[in-house]
């Protein structure tokens, strides 16, 4: 893939990632805003994986059904290079590795390709975190090392992307290779227009779901580990060992069978949110005994 740039390019580049840091500050002004935010970013170029640093996935499925990931490839449209079409366009090793690629080049593992910057930017570590409920900002600030967060952010997208890979619908054929595998591909959706969160090509609305599942949960799981945690923050502590296992069972959970409930929980988890916040703090209840007549 070439290489090509200017130092006008640069500026320009810089410039407009200035501008969206400013949007991005601006969002956090406004809590409801905010929320919205949040739940976006985690479709923004891959959640929790730099989708532009592995935008194309290249799965095999032989006849016994043995099923796994050969590689990821990096290409640019600006360059005149598009999405594979056909299996010639791969390089394959003796033993059915990818080698390289007629156009484009290879891009990194997605379990390497983390974290994600942008989306970290944009709220994906605050939406996973209870930051999808109205007005609650979630709570990534209080840990102390948010390695466990950004992991299961990329494990997420992963797991979502090699679903993606397995399904007849969703997933693009292009012939066998010269082991009789069929050779599928999978998009991470991405631009290469400077302004990426306002550009609605950007988003998997897929992938929002599965960590919309996680903020749900996390929330659900709150009432469990408010006082573990209280105590924590009492002690001068962070919240990392309790946070670590409410947010790992948030995953679990959402990938589960009883996932799919988040759904159902989060309007009743908006309802109590928003009335502790705009009815039962404000409320003064007089003792009947006391009342005059």
């Amino acid at each position: 893939m070439a290489n090509h740039g200017s130092l006008g390019d640069m500026i320009v580049k810089n410039g407009i990632h200035v501008l969206e840091t400013m949007a991005r500050a601006y969002l956090r002004k406004d809590e409801y805003v905010d929320t919205g935010a949040n739940i976006a970013a985690g479709g923004l170029r891959g959640g929790g994986i730099r989708g532009q640093d592995c935008p194309e996935w290249i799965f095999a499925e032989d006849q016994t059904g043995d099923f796994k990931l050969l590689g990821t490839r990096k290409y640019s449209e600006l360059e005149g290079e598009k999405e594979l079409e056909n299996v010639s366009e791969i390089v394959f090793g003796q033993s059915g590795e990818i080698r390289d690629y007629k156009t484009g080049e290879p891009g990194k593992h997605p379990m390497q390709a983390y974290p994600d910057n942008d989306a970290e930017m944009l709220g994906l570590l605050h939406g996973m975190t209870g930051g999808i409920l109205p007005g609650n900002r979630g709570e990534p600030d209080k840990y102390h090392d948010r390695s466990e967060l950004r992991f299961i952010a990329a494990e997420t997208a992963f797991e979502y992307y090699m679903k993606k890979g397995r399904d007849p619908r969703k997933r693009k054929s292009l012939g066998k290779d010269v082991l009789g595998r069929e050779i599928y591909t999978v998009q991470i959706p991405r631009t290469e227009n400077h302004f990426h969160f306002l550009d609605p090509r950007e988003y998997d609305v897929g992938l929002i779901g599965e960590y919309f599942k996680i903020g749900s949960w996390y929330a659900a799981l709150e009432p469990f580990f408010t006082y573990p945690k209280k105590v924590l923050e009492s002690l001068g502590m962070r919240i990392d060992p309790a946070g670590e296992i409410q947010i790992k069972t948030a995953k679990d959970f959402s990938g589960s069978s009883v996932g799919n409930l988040a759904y159902v929980a989060y309007p009743l988890l908006v309802a109590a949110v928003l009335g502790k916040k705009h009815g039962l703090e404000g409320w003064h209840f007089q003792d009947k005994s006391q009342a005059t007549h």
